[in-house]
């Protein structure tokens, strides 16, 4: 029996003997097969993914050993970084590692980790605090609501929301829009222009007439034409001023005078003064309706609209 317990333990030495000088004969590693996905197309946040990957153990003492990804752990192979960590622009080497300590072998690949860049921007969600088919000339553009969906050259997606805080989504990825939240529309506002680096889309605005602003602008336009009616009709009209009140003055004065040709020239000095004084008050007042309209077409531009009325200056 103790023959037997004597035998048995030669075994097991010369067992471990040899796991140990096997462990200690590999000299050199290299890789004999890159791995499916490149070392250089990695991503910021991305783990490692060494699959196809293969090594080659050069050994002192034995022809040498090629070595799939999937079996370092049995081999003793470890590798820096890991595959469960996230990969940051810093980690620019792979390093495989055979044995541990001072009989340790080593080998190294370049390794590639970009930041990744954004491709594609679409809306996901529109606004939804305002529509942007009812604006009204004037209004603040609202975005509240609106989402939008990143995708980047990593393959990954991102929805960002609007918001106007500079520590949110929206504002560290560096989304603009034009115009801007809060700017006052008008109709040369057509759509919103949301931009992410060189990426634009355009989601389509309306800007409705305001109905009331227009009908206080025709109401400002009617007031001064009606004015300047007044004014014309007082200078024509008037009892004591009025053209037609002086020119039968002066008739009267004219036809009082015995000399004839001192009374003809009075005559003629009475009508000429009234067909000047006439015509000064219509000048006076087509200018003013002149100015009413072009004013008026002016300033419903401001409420969202175009005139499609017929410009008349009501002349007679």
């Amino acid at each position: 029996m103790k023959k037997i317990f004597g035998l048995l333990s030669i075994f097991a030495f010369l067992f471990m003997f040899s796991s140990v000088a096997n462990a200690q004969t590999v000299t050199s590693v290299r890789i004999s097969k890159q791995p499916t996905k490149s070392l250089t197309s990695y991503y910021v946040g991305q783990t490692l993914d060494l699959a196809g990957m293969k090594v080659r153990l050069t050994k002192s003492s034995s022809l040498p050993e090629e070595v799939s990804f999937e079996s370092f752990g049995t081999k003793n192979i470890t590798i820096s970084p890991s595959t469960t960590t996230a990969l940051k622009t810093e980690d620019k080497i792979l390093e495989i590692t055979v044995g541990t300590g001072s009989t340790a072998v080593k080998t190294k690949s370049t390794l590639v980790v970009k930041t990744p860049f954004i491709t594609n921007i679409v809306v996901k969600t529109r606004p939804t605090e305002k529509d942007v088919a009812s604006y009204l000339a004037g209004e603040a553009l609202n975005l509240n609501g609106l989402v939008v969906t990143l995708t980047k050259s990593d393959g990954s997606t991102q929805d960002v929301a609007f918001s106007t805080s500079l520590t949110s989504s929206w504002a560290t990825n560096g989304i603009i829009t034009t115009p801007k939240n809060g700017t006052a529309l008008s109709v040369t506002n057509k759509q919103v222009v949301i931009q992410v680096a060189n990426k634009k889309i355009y989601l389509p605005i309306i800007i409705n007439p305001d109905l009331n602003c227009v009908k206080a602008k025709i109401s400002i336009r009617e007031a001064t034409i009606k004015d300047s009616m007044n004014t014309y009709m007082t200078g024509m009209l008037n009892d004591s001023t009025g053209a037609f009140s002086t020119r039968k003055a002066a008739l009267d004065t004219a036809w009082s005078i015995p000399n004839a040709d001192t009374r003809n020239i009075a005559v003629k000095t009475a009508w000429s003064t009234f067909k000047i004084t006439q015509k000064s008050l219509r000048d006076t007042r087509l200018s003013a309706v002149k100015t009413a309209w072009a004013k008026y077409k002016t300033d419903i531009k401001a409420c969202g609209a175009t005139s499609t009325e017929s410009q008349s200056y009501d002349l007679f």
